[in-house]
């Protein structure tokens, strides 16, 4: 890992913000990286900004910017840990801001906290968190509690078995191996007809082979389940197996450069109590590698033509 490569951690010091700034030292710490803590001071309408003297906005973000200041200086996490760790101060909307400083920075990841579900269905459209999980080129982990983070971390990866998952599985082994985790992988078949059945645990016990082969501690599991939500069995898969944290992959649409949550994804936001981790599991966008924790452009492992599709 780089030493130079960097966490993007927006801060608005709500419990969540401060559950996701303890996650993202867990994780600094395990991976050598830096933490940019962002601070946005949200501008909420033009007749709000015009009220606002030049010498009132300039004390706000003095104000702000000293808040966040004490939060890194107070910290004794930080350098016991010897995380270097900078802040910077933004104005304007919240995600759009965060959008932008993690394309001027190239930060390996976001960590950011959520608010509970009721908050992110209010307006699916108009919600920080939507806006930064779809649109973000890098992968982002939303936190809704606290949850110790160590360097054995156990992921939960749901896999679709009727869809291509070569590419998802390559993305999994490099967050596996980055954050030194074993990996769960569960399969949800919504049919009880034995061919199926069959078909999928056969395709289960190849992909934990590949994933022995590049020594990624894993295990397997196909549930049949016709009635539930599928995000409530992985839910309740993940409670019981103590997962903790959840990988899930956006979804492309026709241009390749446009992202969503996929509804299944987005329920996993709204409802999981565990981090949620989700990322871009096609290989076609314009990254900078060096920065870019799993390697979008190149198959370092040299699996993807080993995978089942």
């Amino acid at each position: 890992m780089n030493n130079k490569s960097t966490i993007l951690v927006p801060v608005d010091f709500r419990i969540q913000s401060m559950a996701a700034f303890e996650y993202a030292k867990v994780i600094a710490k395990a991976t050598n990286c830096s933490l940019t803590l962002l601070y946005v001071i949200e501008e909420t309408g033009i007749f709000t900004g015009a009220v606002l003297k030049k010498e009132q906005k300039a004390e706000i973000i003095k104000q702000a910017g000293a808040k966040l200041d004490e939060l890194v200086s107070s910290d004794k996490n930080l350098e016991e840990k010897n995380i270097k760790a900078k802040t910077v101060i933004k104005k304007g909307k919240v995600y759009r801001q965060i959008i932008n400083l993690a394309n001027e920075i190239k930060p390996v990841l976001i960590i950011m906290g959520r608010t509970d579900s009721s908050d992110f269905k209010k307006n699916i459209t108009g919600t920080n968190t939507h806006h930064i999980v779809s649109e973000a080129q890098i992968p982002v982990i939303t936190i809704k509690g606290c949850h110790e983070v160590t360097t054995d971390d156990h992921i939960l990866l749901p896999l679709d078995l009727t869809h291509p998952v070569k590419k998802k599985i390559a993305k999994a082994i490099e967050v596996a191996k980055f954050l030194g985790a074993r990996v769960s992988i569960l399969s949800v078949l919504q049919s009880n007809w034995l061919s199926k059945k069959i078909k999928f645990q056969k395709t289960l016990e190849e992909i934990q082979r590949i994933f022995t082969k590049y020594e990624v501690e894993s295990d397997v599991k196909l549930k049949v389940c016709k009635k539930n939500f599928i995000y409530e069995i992985i839910n309740e898969y993940a409670e019981e197996i103590g997962a903790d944290l959840i990988m899930m992959m956006t979804q492309r649409e026709m241009d390749i450069h446009q992202y969503f949550i996929g509804s299944t994804a987005q329920d996993i936001i709204n409802h999981s109590e565990l981090p949620v981790l989700t990322i871009i599991p096609k290989p076609e966008l314009q990254l900078n590698i060096k920065h870019y924790l799993f390697k979008e452009l190149v198959d370092p492992l040299h699996v993807y033509n080993v995978f089942p599709e």
